[in-house]
């Protein structure tokens, strides 16, 4: 990828979950490779937010930041997973969330190693949170507050219900995705933060989803839904409002959005166009379909189902992100970071291997394990279940790489 001036087209990647790619071609580039420092960073993170902002979130941008060195770990790194996103306070004395659950992990983190404090002194439920830019990876990050005129905020209200309005419910209007890193031209950019446009669905799951900020019940509530009975279809009901509240305020506001059917369409039309003229287009149906309404549009949700998810470059996928940047700055033993504990896999996969193989003849039992692997993830989970197997058992496991495909020891491991 060559980029020679300030600001010019971008090369095209491809996210194989984002159903905007259909827009990709519209990248606006933002050349921020002599990006030195975190301040410098932070200036050019700043250029995304205002050229987003400007343009009432109808452009989209991407700010590329130098590559990382071939064979290293280096490369400058956003932590954040979008420039602008909602604080979570995590409250002391339940498991509630304060603000967005998905970013309470990330904000006692900023909270307690980097002095960061709600901008008002006392948390709310629309604190903006700083970012968190490293320029080397063995130097620490700096913490920069986004001055308020970078983000636009759109107050929430509903066109016929004005108890909904009164909820005071609001959402930032431009996405900047910063979690993501391109690979293109046998570069990684590993810190390559873009904004585009939301649609409708991606603000009210970001609202209505029970693990996000669950509002349903008060949206409901609002609606004088009876809620005790899941086959009032109030859950729906309460997510159609929402979305229907949504749209409203951001044509009132004036910013960019895109509803879910036309999004959709002009998705499948890409898609086909693509398919003619490259013969592929890859993709992960069960990401790109929308979430509310998705058999409004049959020909979409029957056809895209049968899209086929692998990497072609140039790219965008997920960097690293910032628990691991965090481990490998205060090293392999640090307990500083917030984490929830996570279940043993190996642990539940040997338990659940062991009493099947108890209830059958585990001496007659042959267990073939047949895999395709791009990143090697696959070849080590099947690794991984045939020594399972050897201490569950005395079943022969047989692992074959379907890569390696040869039809005559294909027959005998299959008794064909």
């Amino acid at each position: 990828m060559k980029l020679r001036s300030r600001q010019q087209q971008c090369p095209a990647p491809t996210k194989l979950r984002f159903c905007g790619t259909c827009c990709r071609e519209e990248l606006s580039l933002i050349d921020g490779r002599d990006a030195a420092t975190p301040s410098e960073m932070f200036e050019v993170c700043l250029e995304v937010l205002e050229k987003a902002a400007v343009s009432c979130v109808t452009t989209a941008n991407i700010a590329v930041f130098r590559p990382q060195t071939p064979g290293t770990n280096d490369g400058p790194r956003v932590w954040n997973n979008q420039l602008i996103r909602y604080a979570g306070y995590a409250q002391p004395d339940s498991d509630k969330v304060l603000g967005d659950p998905a970013e309470a992990e990330f904000t006692e983190l900023v909270m307690k190693e980097f002095g960061w404090q709600p901008p008002n002194g006392t948390p709310g439920r629309w604190d903006i949170l700083p970012l968190l830019l490293q320029a080397e990876p063995d130097k620490p990050p700096q913490l920069f507050e986004i001055p308020s005129q970078y983000v636009v905020r759109v107050p929430i209200r509903h066109p016929t219900n004005e108890r909904i309005s009164a909820l005071g419910l609001q959402w930032y209007a431009v996405p900047a995705v910063s979690c993501l890193e391109l690979s293109v031209g046998g570069l990684t950019y590993t810190a390559a933060p873009f904004n585009g446009w939301y649609a409708d669905t991606e603000i009210v799951r970001n609202l209505t989803d029970t693990n996000r900020l669950n509002l349903c019940p008060e949206i409901a509530a609002c609606l004088g839904l009876e809620t005790k009975n899941d086959t009032t279809m109030w859950r729906d009901r309460a997510i159609v409002e929402a979305n229907v509240a949504v749209m409203h305020s951001f044509r009132e506001a004036g910013m960019g959005m895109v509803d879910h059917h036309t999004l959709m369409r002009n998705f499948y039309n890409w898609w086909h166009r693509e398919k003619r003229t490259r013969g592929y287009s890859p993709g992960n149906w069960k990401w790109i379909i929308t979430p509310v309404s998705p058999t409004a549009n049959i020909s979409c949700y029957l056809h895209l189902n049968k899209m086929t998810e692998y990497t072609v470059k140039p790219g965008y996928w997920y960097a690293p992100g910032w628990r691991k940047y965090w481990k490998a700055l205060k090293g392999p033993d640090s307990a500083a970071a917030p984490a929830h504990a996570k279940p043993d896999m190996k642990s539940m996969l040997s338990t659940t291997l062991t009493a099947k193989l108890q209830a059958v003849n585990a001496d007659k039992l042959q267990i073939v394990l047949a895999f395709a692997t791009v990143t090697g993830n696959t070849q080590q989970f099947a690794e991984a279940i045939a020594k399972v197997t050897e201490h569950a058992g005395t079943a022969q496991v047989i692992i074959l790489n379907m890569e390696e495909f040869e039809s005559d020891r294909w027959a005998a491991a299959l008794e064909l």
